[in-house]
């Protein structure tokens, strides 16, 4: 999918968050993608980075900025972290990096600066109770987005952490639109469903 492609999608994304998560995405977000900023950190690596699960300078894949997508494509569980899933804190947060095909970087939606964390999924229940340094399931990182982004750099510090199928992780951007077309059909077939039984 080509840059333009990629801006247009991700722009709707955002917006289809705040009508299914009923959140807000700040404006620093949206004109992370609007402006095509996220082609500069395309591939590229974080400095050194001490996370629970493993640490180290990782190498970085842009991710399609949707929960939805994201469960649906595999990586995650979608019963976790779609609307109305179990993950309650999901609507806080959305993906803006891969770290891996099921690690990502999120980035927190309820505060305007756009703070940036760790997510996986084992994890996604911890707050903070024997985890510190967790807070609503995601590992804190960075006060802000512009923070995170300042931290990325052409190559690793020390000990790489590269992903390892990163023509999946780029793919995922062409399967986005197919994946939302499935999602909307079914949730119409669902609809349509509840309708016929009402009017039973």
């Amino acid at each position: 999918m080509n840059t333009q492609d990629k801006i247009k999608l991700a722009l709707e994304l955002l917006d289809r968050h705040e009508k299914f998560y009923k959140q807000k995405v700040p404006q620093r977000l949206r004109d992370f993608w609007k402006n095509g900023e996220f082609i500069k950190y395309e591939n590229r690596f974080t400095k050194y980075l001490k996370i629970p699960q493993g640490s180290g300078s990782f190498q970085i894949l842009t991710a399609v900025p949707s929960w939805e997508v994201q469960g649906q494509l595999g990586g995650i569980d979608n019963s976790i972290v779609d609307p109305g899933g179990d993950w309650k804190h999901a609507k806080k947060f959305i993906p803006i990096f891969h770290a891996e095909q099921d690690h990502f970087f999120v980035v927190r939606l309820d505060k305007s600066d756009c703070p940036v964390g760790w997510y996986e999924e084992e994890t996604w229940e911890e707050d903070g109770d024997g985890f510190e340094g967790y807070d609503k399931g995601v590992f804190k990182l960075t006060k802000s987005l512009d923070e995170f982004l300042s931290s990325i750099q052409d190559s690793a510090d020390d000990e790489v952490a590269e992903i390892d199928f990163p023509e999946e992780i780029a793919a995922s951007w062409d399967e986005a639109r197919r994946v939302l077309k499935s999602i909307d059909e079914h949730h119409a077939s669902r609809d349509d469903d509840e309708d016929e039984d009402d009017e039973e």
